[in-house]
């Protein structure tokens, strides 16, 4: 195995080892400021005619790797296809210090965080007391449940009693005064309590930080020992942060853990990409075949610009071959979509919930980059309050529902056909009992007193529909007529004043409660002079 060292400034940076070939490769590097992780190499050349295995190292030592094949360890092999091109990415990340996160370790007992959970410290020898929703700080946990595993510890953690009523944070902290633009690394333990020859549920814990969750993770048996948790979170334009750990499994019964040692510390990140190309040694007569890509073009072959496919002649010293060169197309699509505020458009790999373009980078069956963009377009959803009365015996058509009975019902409507997300309508409806309609007429009145000097009727108008009033004399004449609610008869005829006599009157209306049946009422009265 031949191992080349690649020194700058004297100061080894990284190293690449090979098989017996020759490789070219370019790099750029951009660092975190004053970051001491960082990474920096040379071009050379591999020839070789079959697919080769590459290994690359980070020299340095990074507390975290991340490669562009998703491996996360110091060293990485890969696969390369002779005569291709590739781009491998190297993210390296170093913890600084300090921990910005009070009391994560515990051994300042119940302090520095908040927690939607009963504080509850059993005393030694109870057999009973510590319920779902309970936690306490400790480092001997058998003294609060003797079917907890013992795993002794001098060090302090907190433990719980996973809580059976969903979305209560377990563990909640927020951090001030943080660096804006800037990655931070969120780190915590955590381990199962229960032994793990009794079968039980399993705690399912899901992080958010500032509202956005990180993931979920299983906490598997493990015997004492504890599973750490790592999440890289950048601030973007924010200089605070708000930590919440949710158990999402409210199953009873074993779903029981202790969480130790929480940080987040600021992380200084070195990131490099390599672009690396393999060709073929060339012979007589040999033909070289390449496949790029459109966005490749032109393309640069032995000191020679090539700005489309075709099979080209070369001709070098006593040498010719030929160049058959491809151009793989790359493809891509605009998407337009619509959700309502709340959802979250998943499609094509997407995680998206507010408006915006957003671009996805794909390698299609060519190895080309496809690129998708998406414009996504997040309407608001409305609320409506509606607060209704209907009467016995009646039903309410409205919003798609059907009701006959009291009760307070949400439902989501569109209430025009323009709009995209439906409205969120909370209706209060109230059945009551058909009131009783009473029609009240006064048996005489005298139009020269002050008072009861018309002729009228006495009723809640709020419960009628008024419809017709009419005033007869004793032969038949009708001297008063009326439709308009509140208008009464004054005892005159034609502008004259009538006779003292007997009169009778009609008066028809409709309850509000039954607009379509008309009720009639008639009697007599008297005219006094």
């Amino acid at each position: 195995m031949l191992l080349i060292d690649t020194i700058i400034n004297n100061k080894k940076l990284i190293f690449i080892s090979f098989l017996l070939f020759v490789l070219e490769y370019s790099a750029y590097s951009q660092t975190t400021e004053n970051c001491p992780n960082k990474i920096n190499i040379n071009d050379t050349l591999i020839k070789v005619r079959t697919d080769t295995i590459i290994n690359l190292c980070a020299e340095n030592n990074a507390d975290l790797y991340s490669w562009s094949n998703g491996d996360t360890t110091k060293c990485v092999a890969f696969h390369l296809v002779a005569d291709s091109t590739y781009s491998i990415i190297l993210n390296t990340y170093n913890i600084l210090e300090p921990n910005l996160v009070i009391n994560g370790d515990f051994e300042s007992g119940n302090t520095g965080f908040q927690t939607d959970y009963t504080y509850n410290t059993r005393p030694f020898g109870q057999t009973n007391g510590f319920n779902y929703g309970n936690y306490c700080i400790t480092n001997n946990i058998n003294y609060i449940n003797h079917y907890f595993m013992s795993c002794p510890s001098s060090n302090h953690y907190a433990i719980f009693d996973a809580d059976t009523i969903p979305n209560r944070d377990v563990y909640k902290t927020t951090i001030e005064n943080l660096e804006p633009n800037t990655y931070y690394l969120l780190t915590y333990q955590i381990r199962a309590l229960n032994s793990p020859q009794i079968e039980h549920e399993k705690p399912v814990i899901e992080t958010f930080i500032n509202d956005s969750s990180f993931g979920t993770i299983v906490v598997e048996d493990n015997n004492c020992t504890w599973q750490t948790i790592n999440y890289i979170w950048h601030s973007d334009d924010t200089t605070s942060c708000r930590i919440r750990l949710i158990d999402t499994n409210i199953t009873a019964g074993g779903n029981d853990f202790g969480l130790d040692n929480i940080s987040l510390k600021k992380l200084c990140v070195a990131d490099d990409t390599v672009n690396i190309r393999i060709q073929y040694p060339i012979a007589e007569n040999d033909t070289i075949k390449v496949s790029i890509c459109e966005n490749e073009l032109p393309f640069l072959f032995r000191n020679t610009e090539y700005t489309s496919a075709g099979d080209y002649s070369i001709e070098e010293g006593d040498t010719t071959f030929v160049l058959q060169l491809s151009v793989n197309q790359i493809y891509s699509d605009t998407i337009n979509a619509d959700i309502c505020f709340g959802e979250i458009y998943l499609d094509d790999n997407f995680n998206e919930s507010t408006t915006g373009t957003y671009t996805k980078n794909f390698t299609s069956i060519n190895n080309c980059d496809s690129i998708i963009v998406l414009n996504l377009n997040v309407h608001d959803i409305y609320v409506l309050n509606i607060e209704d009365t209907i009467y016995k015996g009646e039903v309410f058509n409205r919003y798609g529902l059907i009701l006959s009975d009291s009760g307070e019902y949400t439902v989501k409507y569109r209430l025009s056909a323009e709009d995209f997300c439906p409205t969120t309508i909370n209706l209060i409806l109230h059945v009551i009992e058909r009131p009783e309609i009473e029609v009240y007429f006064p048996n005489a009145f005298t139009p020269s007193l002050s008072t009861n000097n018309v002729f009228r009727y006495y009723v809640d108008e709020n419960e009628i529909y008024f419809l017709r009033f009419e005033i007869f004399d004793r032969w038949g004449t009708k001297v008063f007529y009326s439709e308009k609610i509140g208008e009464y008869w004054d005892g005159t005829y034609k502008g004259k004043p009538c006779d003292m006599s007997t009169f009778a009157y009609k008066f028809l209306y409709s309850p509000k409660y039954d607009k379509n049946t008309v009720k009639e009422l008639s009697g007599e009265f008297l005219l006094l002079r």
